[in-house]
């Protein structure tokens, strides 16, 4: 992974972090994790997902809205 692509990934995860536990923000993420033997529901600890891949499309998903809001 480029260093640049890899520092958009963490500055994603840093923007959506405080929203974590929010069902409405997470929707498309918890969509995704529904099948996942690693998810536990509500209480799912994302810090245990954040070198997985699924995690990084969403963190790259939630980038590219946030950037496409500016536009």
């Amino acid at each position: 992974m480029r260093p640049s692509v890899k520092d958009k990934l963490i500055e994603a995860r840093e923007h959506v972090q405080n929203y974590m536990d929010d069902m409405e923000s997470t929707k498309e993420l918890r969509k995704m994790c529904q099948n996942c033997e690693r998810y536990a529901g509500k209480q799912h600890d994302y810090d245990e997902c954040h070198n997985r891949q699924c995690f990084k499309f969403w963190l790259a998903y939630e980038y590219l809205e946030w950037v496409a809001s500016c536009e």
